[in-house]
């Protein structure tokens, strides 16, 4: 599964601007193509939210 979160090409802090490369089709598009179900996008984000969990319940309470 790719990173969940894609690198900034470039930043500009001091005006909060930042360029994202192209992240690949939309999710839709991928459906309506008949490239992808609905059952992968939800294998997909049960295993991201899955893995986001076990990082949470992994710190010690504050």
């Amino acid at each position: 599964m790719p990173d969940p979160v894609l690198a900034p090409l470039a930043v500009e802090a001091e005006r909060g601007w930042y360029l994202m490369p192209d992240g690949g089709p939309l999710f839709r598009q991928v459906l309506d193509e008949g490239a992808g179900t609905l059952a992968d996008w939800e294998d997909a984000r049960g295993a991201e939210t899955a893995h986001w969990l076990r990082e949470l319940h992994a710190e010690p309470p504050m």
